[in-house]
């Protein structure tokens, strides 16, 4: 339990899927307690039994858990025990928890189309006029700033690219920039790996996204 700070941060996610970010305030070898200040917007109760998931962080990486709610502990803020911690996995911080997976999208790197509707932060709004202009590709690796997709396109960093894949059987429409890319040589032929920086994504986008991400994570943890 090195990995866990006493006074450090810890991100849980409630069998409802909202997320919040609490404080570690004690720990043993078998259980972790948590406090969530009463001032927290995204303040909730917990109960006995509750299932959880648990996220906290140790210099440039950090550790994925889960737990059930074991009791109330007296404190001045609302303060928990979780028990029974299992599923332990190491992740990368980056700047948001990723997670590896494979779910085809689609995207345009088409200058003529992204310079077109370079005014439109919604793209819904012209979903019809760059349609057209979609390929298909792959998502390898998601989280709330971005993804790794993987095409056929030789696309140069830097450049900007409308992406469209399916989350929770919405269709989410998202500016991206290529941050960097990755040649790879393979028996069907040419791949091109990017990595994919979110633009004008809005705080409701990511907190969905991360809760997608962890439902993503929990069932990779099942297999």
């Amino acid at each position: 339990m090195d990995f866990i700070t006493i006074g450090g941060k810890i991100q849980l996610t409630a069998e409802d899927g909202s997320i919040l970010e609490a404080m570690v305030s004690d720990k043993t070898e078998y259980s972790v307690d948590f406090s969530i200040p009463a001032d927290d917007k995204k303040f909730r109760f917990f109960h006995e039994g509750e299932k959880v998931e648990a996220v906290v962080y140790h210099s440039a990486k950090g550790m994925y858990f889960t737990g059930v709610i074991a009791r109330r502990v007296k404190a001045e803020a609302p303060t928990y025990t979780i028990a029974r911690l299992e599923n332990f996995k190491t992740i990368q911080r980056r700047n948001f928890v990723r997670v590896s997976c494979t779910e085809e999208i689609l995207y345009t790197a088409n200058e003529y189309i992204t310079n077109s509707v370079s005014f439109s932060k919604d793209l819904k709004a012209v979903g019809d006029e760059i349609a057209k202009y979609m390929k298909p590709g792959f998502m390898v690796d998601l989280s709330a700033g971005g993804m790794k997709i993987t095409c056929d396109e030789d696309i140069k960093e830097g450049k900007r690219i409308i992406l469209e894949f399916v989350m929770n059987q919405r269709r989410i429409q998202l500016w991206g920039t290529v941050m960097h890319r990755e040649l790879m040589v393979k028996p069907s032929g040419i791949k091109y790996d990017y990595g994919v920086r979110f633009d004008h994504i809005t705080e409701k986008m990511q907190e969905l996204i991360v809760n997608h991400v962890f439902l993503l994570m929990r069932k990779s943890t099942k297999r």
